[in-house]
């Protein structure tokens, strides 16, 4: 909407040299000074508002701006800012950060949350998508954060058309495997997809516990004592994976500790080609997980990151 209100409102200023901003965003009670070019090309939103017909590019009324736009308030059904109006300025920034390929700090999951409400409604969820490329573990979004709200952050991953957070997120959503997060998940086809990711997790832990049965009989008579340590790190490693007592075990780390066991500097893996195999397949299940849903993935987001 345009208008020609002076105001005393806090500035931000976004800067391209040579260029001098020809438009003010007024979002609640801060002023955006920013280049219409990048409002056009990140968003359908404001590229539908600056070249509508009835727009006139003229400075009237002393003002310097070509365009000037402020927010509005909706009906309850259709509300552009949900959120406390100082928190919602501030993703709005860092929509227009993105924008002018700025780093943006997210922190917190809510926040990458509420950002992407405000991303789909002024359809520019692609340049949020991009900007997040470079935040994503590297301070600006957190991995630890992820692991509190994996389930919700896969949704948004799926409608940022984000392939790493999606993969972070179903990942996390599979644990712990005895009582995964993944029944979390509320968009049906995203939940049978980690259900089935689940599954093939499971395959390989059985196929794994096939193997190491396989593995240890031949040893019963002829290397007693082989037998016997193979064992007792069977039974430490599932004692020791237990995070806390009367817990369920965590199965990368029973695989893990597996792994790890020697017997005369000879890994228990080096015994069994295919016990060898099916250790490395157990010990690295989110990565196997990964590369079986890696095709479906791609696919999935393959044709428009929008």
């Amino acid at each position: 909407m345009a208008s020609d209100t002076k105001s005393e409102s806090p500035l931000v200023e976004f800067t391209l040299p040579g260029f001098t901003p020809e438009t003010r965003l007024k979002v609640f009670d801060i002023d955006f000074h920013v280049h219409n070019i990048f409002l056009k090309i990140h968003s359908a939103f404001f590229r539908k508002f600056l070249d509508s017909p009835d727009k006139t590019k003229s400075k009237t009324g002393g003002s310097a701006f070509e365009y000037e736009w402020v927010t509005q308030k909706q009906p309850d059904d259709l509300v552009e800012f949900k959120n406390p109006i100082a928190s919602q300025a501030l993703r709005f920034s860092m929509l227009l950060q993105a924008m002018y390929n700025e780093p943006i700090e997210i922190g917190t999951c809510d926040n990458l949350l509420q950002l992407t409400e405000l991303a789909d409604y002024y359809c520019a969820l692609k340049v949020e998508s991009f900007a997040l490329d470079a935040t994503i573990g590297r301070g600006g979004v957190p991995f630890s954060q992820l692991q509190k709200q994996p389930c919700e952050i896969l949704q948004v991953a799926a409608k940022l058309r984000h392939v790493k957070i999606f993969r972070e997120c179903l990942i996390l959503s599979l644990g712990p495997f005895s009582k995964p997060k993944l029944h979390n998940i509320e968009d049906p086809e995203l939940q049978k997809l980690a259900k089935y990711a689940h599954a093939q997790a499971g395959l390989l832990a059985a196929e794994a516990q096939i193997e190491i049965i396989n593995t240890m009989e031949p040893y019963r008579q002829s290397n007693p004592k082989l037998r016997n340590e193979m064992q007792a790190r069977l039974e430490d490693a599932g004692v020791m994976c237990h995070k806390e007592a009367r817990t369920a075990a965590y199965l990368p780390a029973y695989y893990r500790k597996l792994w790890d066991f020697k017997y005369d500097g000879i890994g228990l893996h080096t015994h069994s080609e295919s016990l060898s195999m099916k250790l490395w397949q157990t010990n690295s299940l989110s990565t196997k997980v990964m590369k079986l849903e890696r095709d479906r993935l791609e696919t999935s987001f393959s044709v428009v990151r929008s």
